[in-house]
């Protein structure tokens, strides 16, 4: 069976990391699954599902994991996340000379110069590059990446994933009051945003806001949430979300520079109504008033507005958001442009 590689420049659990494991599942009957990747808890997720892990501890040590992959196979399908890991499959390739279709992928980030302004190198090497969403595409031929050098390869939920999502029963009262937020807590992630318009209006202290996540912001929020006496909870980390998202009314995103947003995915899934800004990599994949509400990036009197028309809305309405969001996943084509050939 023809190898696809994915390689990883971090093991943890956040976005780019279970997409990788995404795309791995929802090929693994027609491929053989490979993860290159550094130490860290993907390893034992990976497992798990019976993908083959290959675990590097340096950068030398990556350039032979690469190295005996190709020497071990004539063809592959290989996604990279890096620009090194890159650059070792096309040295190492030279070499080797393996039929390799190679996808560099992009999953953006909150800098521009670290996550699209390197990405112009692979111009002179021809390599074709994944975009995650419409605006990652924009960034990168912003940066000056070849327009014909890019195919949006959108993130996606593999069908076994779906099925192991709870879903929420029919919204069967007006009025959505228990919201949730799923975010590193660190300054480029805008938490911040939410505790602004809590502070806005009183009437919003009605609400019943849970955030998971962990990072360098979180004992700063927590403690003016607690000083502000806001209705906000910090339990911290929580790998079990999948499960636990349907027991909420609705999801807020607040990041207004994210690349795509595979929680809002998992939301639709869920059947829960989605809050989110009107930029980023979320805005083209929710519409407003029809898949979620939507509210001006960085404006927490917007945000106020959007969360006081989602804490009012009828249970018609909000129904119907959290069933044309199950659509909108369910019809997500993001599978099929994985597709590559070799």
């Amino acid at each position: 069976m023809l190898p696809l590689i994915y390689m990883l420049h971090s093991a943890n659990l956040f976005g780019t990391e279970r997409m990788a494991m995404e795309t791995l599942i929802a090929f693994k009957d027609e491929y053989h699954p490979i993860i290159i990747c550094p130490p860290g808890p993907l390893e034992t997720v990976a497992a798990q599902y019976g993908i083959e892990v290959h675990v590097f501890r340096s950068t030398l040590d990556l350039g032979k994991k690469i190295s005996r992959i190709l020497r071990s196979h004539q063809r592959l399908v290989a996604f990279t996340t890096s620009i090194k890991q890159s650059a070792w499959l096309l040295a190492l390739n030279v070499v080797c000379r393996r039929k390799i279709a190679h996808v560099h992928i992009v999953h953006g980030g909150a800098s521009d110069r670290q996550s699209y302004g390197s990405k112009s190198i692979f111009n002179y090497t021809r390599t074709l590059q994944g975009a995650v969403s419409v605006f990652v595409k924009d960034r990168l031929i912003a940066h000056g990446v070849r327009r014909e050098l890019i195919r949006v390869m959108p993130n996606f939920l593999s069908r076994r994933t779906q099925q192991r999502i709870s879903a929420r029963g029919p919204f069967l009262r007006d009025g959505a009051l228990k919201g949730l937020v799923i975010s590193r807590l660190v300054v480029s992630k805008r938490v911040d945003l939410l505790l602004d318009a809590l502070e806005l209006d009183d009437g919003l202290r009605k609400l019943d806001i849970t955030i998971y996540g962990v990072g360098g912001q979180r004992k700063t929020l927590q403690r003016r949430a607690e000083a502000n006496d806001l209705p906000i909870s910090f339990p911290g980390f929580n790998d079990d979300l999948r499960h636990q998202m349907s027991e909420y009314d609705f999801l807020i995103h607040l990041c207004p520079t994210e690349p795509f947003g595979m929680v809002i995915l998992e939301a639709g899934v869920a059947g829960i109504p989605v809050v989110v800004p009107d930029s980023g990599g979320v805005a083209s994949i929710v519409e407003d008033g029809v898949t979620g509400i939507k509210f001006q990036t960085e404006s927490a009197d917007s945000l106020a507005a959007a969360l006081r028309k989602i804490m009012h809305a009828p249970a018609e309405t909000l129904n119907g958001l959290a069933s044309r969001g199950v659509s909108r996943v369910s019809s997500w084509h993001g599978v099929s442009r994985c597709r590559v050939s070799v």
